[in-house]
This record gives C-alpha cells, structure tokens and sequence, in this order.
C-alpha cells in the first residue's frame, strides 16, 4: 500500500504543471491564514480615514487602524465573560442601554427607544438562565 502511494506522489510530481499547482495552492493556503490569523481582511477603508470621519471610542479617542478596533472591541466584550449570572446579565443590560442612548441622542425618536426596550425586555426572559 505504501508503495502504491509513493508510485502515485512521484507520477504526480513528474509533471511540472502538477509541480507548480501543489506549490500555487500551498503559498495561496499559507497567505490566507496568515492574513486571517492578523485579521487584515476588515479593514478600515482609507477614504474613510482620509476624509476626516474617524471612527471613535465611547471617550472620543479616534480608532485608526483594525487593530485599534478590535482591541477596543475586544475590552468592551470581555467585561461580560464567564459563566452566566443575572449579575452579569444586569450589567450586560445596563451598558446597552447606556450605549443605546449614546448612539440615538441626535434622532430624538420616542418610538424607536420604546421598540427596544420592549425587545429587551422579551430578550431578557427569554435569554436569562434559571438558577
């Protein structure tokens, strides 16, 4: 059996446009999970940043590259790790409501803000654990 698959690696190999499709999808697989593993693929566009509207933290502080965003994101969603709790949950509720009227102070919209407390309120029974 071994030689068998050893006979069909060296007839594969013969050939150099076999050759060069072994290596073409090698370096293609390598450069794929490098670039996933940095998470180049999202990407802050440059006419974004280049046209002066910057994406910001919640304090105002400009994110400039992926980096900075996911960093940020990541110290906002690692408050609420572990197992769950209604500790947990109240403070989970507590910044999304904090969030949500930081995000809608300029739309002013009684509607849109009454619509999602009443969705956070069906969430809230629905997603809580019992104890």
């Amino acid at each position: 059996m071994i030689s068998l698959i050893l006979t069909e690696i060296k007839k594969t190999f013969k050939n150099r446009f076999n050759l060069f499709l072994v290596l073409a999808l090698f370096i293609l697989c390598t450069f794929l999970a490098l670039m996933n593993l940095h998470n180049v693929w999202i990407h802050i566009p440059e006419g974004v940043i280049g046209s002066g509207a910057t994406l910001e933290t919640f304090s105002g502080e400009p994110i400039i590259s992926s980096k900075d965003f996911y960093e940020y994101a990541d110290k906002i969603l690692s408050k609420y790790e572990g197992q769950p709790s209604q500790a947990g949950w109240n403070t989970f509720v507590a910044d999304y409501n904090a969030y949500y009227e930081q995000f809608t102070q300029d739309l002013g919209s009684s509607m849109n803000r009454n619509s999602v407390a009443a969705e956070m309120e069906v969430a809230s029974v629905l997603l809580m654990p019992t104890e």
